[in-house]
């Protein structure tokens, strides 16, 4: 269980697997933490679990799904990653307008996730 092979989150991945067995998914979650303790890392594997074509209530890491998603190609799965400075002169898109856009989009039914 690739769930397993996370260290040092072991009540947030516990809390997730719970979500996961009960089948109650909320429709948000906020990873929240100092920068660099594995917010991103335990994020994208809830995402693979989600979504895992092989496995219920974790993620085997090598189907289809779960391949997408390391590679963040999966059409279901987005990460808004922060603002960065733009170079000089050039107008930057605004964390603002892409939730926008998220917000949208997650109005759609999903093409290949659940």
């Amino acid at each position: 269980m690739p769930f397993n092979s996370i260290h040092g989150h072991a009540a947030p991945l516990r809390m997730l697997t719970n979500i996961l067995v009960s089948d109650k998914i909320p429709h948000a979650f906020l990873f929240s933490g100092i920068e660099g303790i594995g917010k991103k890392k335990v994020a994208v594997s809830f995402a693979k679990a989600l979504n895992c074509l092989e496995q219920e209530d974790d993620f085997c890491d090598s189907c289809l799904s779960c391949s997408k998603i390391d590679r963040m190609i999966h059409p279901d799965v987005q990460q808004i990653e922060p603002d960065e400075k733009p170079a000089e002169g050039k107008k930057k898109e605004g964390q603002i307008d892409r939730i926008r856009r998220l917000e949208r989009e997650i109005g759609y039914k999903p093409l290949e996730g659940q």
